[in-house]
């Protein structure tokens, strides 16, 4: 068995502005590399990076977007799929086929009936058959590529978790620098 020892910085930011007190490690595991360990209010987020550079995990952590976080942090997605606006979705779809002449009138008022009938909510759309028919029916095949999105208020969170991590370790080092 080996046992190594490493650098491990704990950072305890509070007093945060719509935020929970939120844990920070930062390990530097050597040249080029370093993780990261962020918890805020009982979740936990972490990542590895094997190519920073030479410079500290803080460091490089701090220089990067935080998209480019998020996406190391979590698989959360920033975007989550729009159940409450799914009928008025396929509507507008309806509509666009019957203005380029794609489907009869008839089949439209049928489609719309259909739309109203079955596809009312989440529930609805994602235990009814009927309602991913007509999906499959107004948009095509890969209808579910098409589905409306909106933003994952999750993925927001974590968001304004890291900048307020990248703000507490800049000024963290602001002050060692001073």
């Amino acid at each position: 068995m080996k046992i190594e020892k490493t650098t491990v910085t704990k950072h305890l930011l509070t007093e945060l502005s719509d935020l929970d007190p939120i844990t920070v490690i930062c390990e530097d595991l050597g040249p080029r590399q370093g993780k990261i360990i962020i918890e805020c209010y009982d979740v936990v987020w972490s990542a590895y990076w094997g190519g920073i550079g030479h410079r500290s995990v803080t460091d490089f952590f701090c220089k990067c977007d935080e998209h480019y976080l998020a996406k190391n942090l979590s698989r959360i997605s920033s975007t989550v799929t729009d159940y409450e606006n799914l009928d008025s979705w396929l509507k507008r779809e309806i509509i666009k086929l019957r203005r380029n002449h794609q489907i009869e009138k008839q089949d439209a008022r049928v489609f719309w009936v259909d739309v109203n009938l079955w596809c009312i909510n989440e529930e609805s759309f994602l235990h009814s058959e009927k309602c991913r028919g007509l999906a499959s029916e107004i948009i095509g095949d890969d209808w579910w590529h098409a589905l409306p999105q909106e933003d994952n208020h999750e993925y927001i969170y974590l968001c304004r978790v890291i900048n307020a991590v990248k703000d507490g370790l800049k000024q963290q080092a602001a002050l060692q620098a001073a």
